[in-house]
Parts: C-alpha cells; structure tokens; sequence
C-alpha cells in the first residue's frame, strides 16, 4: 500500500482554519487575561493587541478562526501554491474530505545497479604467475529515499549513489613443492552520496525569498512545523539536507613466504563537501545524517 501524507485542504488554503478547531473538538484550553476562553488550534489576529488590567498584552482570534486574505504572506502563498490538491485511491485510510492523511503518493522510484568485473591470469614459464582483477559496483537512485509522492522541489525525497571500485595485481612463483612468494598490490575506493533531486533552486525567482542565505546554488527552503496530527496542514515541505559524499580509499600490500603472510597496509580517507544546500556541516559519524528541524532553513 502506497504510503499516505497530508496535504492542505481547500480551506486552509483559502485561510479557513475553522476545521483545525473542530479537528480538537473547539476544545476549551483556559482563558487570557481578559477573561475570554481560549480554544485549542485557534488563530489570533495580531492587530488586535489589548493591554490587560494585570499589564500583559492580549490578542483575539480572527473570526471563525479564518485569516483575512489581506494578511497572507506572499511568499507563503507561493509555496502553499506548490501542493498538489488532496489525491486518493478508493479505500484505505487516504480520504479527501479529511484535513489529515489526504494524500496517497504514486511516486515511480527506480535503481540502476551494474557490476561489471575483469579477471586476467597469465602463466610466465613453470613457476611464475600473474593475475590482475578489476571491479566495479554501482547502484544510483534518484527517488527512492524518502519518497512522498510531492512534486519537486517541495517533496522531502532524495537519492542515493553508491560506487565501488577495486583493483588487484598479484604475483606468485613457486619455489619449492611446498613454498610459494606471492606479492600483490590492491586498491579500493568506495562512494556514498546522498544527492538531491533539485540541487539548485531559485528561492528568489520564485518566492522572493532573496536573503543571503538563500543564494544559489541552494536547494528549496525545508520548512518544518506545519503539520499537526489531528488537525492537518502539510506534512512535507522542502527537501532535507545533502549528505556529503564519503570518500574511502584503501591500498595494499601484501607478500606470502610459504604459510607465513606479512602484510604492510596502508589506508586513507578523505571527506569532500559539495554542500549544494548549504545547510549542514559535514557529518563524519555517519554518510546519512538524520534530518535537521529548523523553523525555516537552506
């Protein structure tokens, strides 16, 4: 079954948050300074500012708890705009007409994975021998991490890009029935990345979002804290952060007198940072980080 997400209503976006109230049951939660109640989910009208007898400062809520659409933000309403409408297959638990769970994603997701490979032996004279191997494994998804079935750039979905390479030269020569020299030399490198599926975006362009911090190249801006679980909202917005790729490099050498081995190793890792979303700091701990929860970030 296609995982299920929530999408704004018709009237949430229309700035009718009377649904949010009912979603609680317009339950009571105390009263302000004033002596009015106040209810849970309820939307205050910041022009409404009463000073108290006690000196602290009250706001009333917007009539049948809808925002005037004077107020709306534009850039709010450019995002907002990005949402597909509400999207159900008959039955489950999907409904359209709910302000939670009213978005099933069809999202395709789709691996390429190769593993071609090479091996080559070649025998010089009655005691000597020489082998060489190369390999490489690759597997690359674009959609398949995360996947919410939300339109680019605001769904939360990202890829994966996995590289593996190793390369070996071996040398063996007999020098007696029951001793043999082997000598051999390897490398392997290994690539984990976390790509985004829209690297860059124009936060300026197309929401007027043009602080410095939202230069190019940037991916959409990840919003967080606009979800509730009863009464809706969006349970998505914005893609989380680039992983940085890992970069694993080790060599070796290594010889085989008889059934003795020596094996002088050495290795080197090293961490490169593209940081396309100029979000986060590189993570050694982990290739995947978990997801950030900021208000609003790059």
């Amino acid at each position: 079954m296609s995982p299920i997400e929530t999408v704004p209503t018709a009237a949430y976006r229309a700035g009718n948050f009377s649904g949010a109230e009912a979603a609680v049951g317009d339950r009571s939660i105390g009263t302000d300074p004033m002596g009015n109640t106040v209810l849970a989910n309820e939307i205050l009208n910041p022009y409404t500012r009463q000073t108290a007898a006690n000196g602290q400062i009250v706001t009333t809520p917007f009539p049948n708890n809808t925002i005037l659409a004077s107020l709306m933000d534009p850039m709010s309403l450019k995002m907002q705009a990005l949402f597909p409408q509400p999207f159900c297959v008959a039955g489950g638990l999907c409904n359209v007409n709910s302000p939670v769970n009213n978005y099933q994603q069809n999202e395709y997701a789709h691996r390429s994975t190769f593993i071609p490979s090479l091996k080559l032996d070649q025998i010089i004279g009655p005691n000597d021998k020489l082998s060489f191997y190369w390999s490489r494994t690759g597997s690359y998804c674009l959609t398949c991490y995360g996947y919410d079935g939300l339109p680019q750039p605001i769904s939360g979905t990202f890829g994966a890009g996995i590289y593996s390479q190793d390369e070996r030269l071996n040398y063996d020569r007999t020098i007696t029935p029951t001793l043999l020299l082997h000598l051999g030399v390897g490398y392997n490198r290994d690539d984990l990345g976390r790509p985004s599926v829209t690297p860059q975006y124009d936060s300026c362009g197309n929401l007027g979002l043009c602080s410095q911090a939202f230069t190019s190249p940037t991916t959409f801006p990840y919003v967080t804290g606009t979800n509730n679980s009863l009464a809706g909202g969006a349970s998505v917005l914005g893609p989380p952060a680039r992983a940085d790729d890992l970069f694993s490099n080790f060599n070796n050498i290594a010889s085989l007198p008889g059934s003795r081995a020596i094996t002088p190793t050495s290795s080197a890792e090293a961490w490169t940072s593209p940081d396309f979303t100029r979000r986060a700091p590189p993570q050694r701990t982990s290739p995947f980080p978990p997801r950030r929860q900021p208000s609003l970030t790059r």
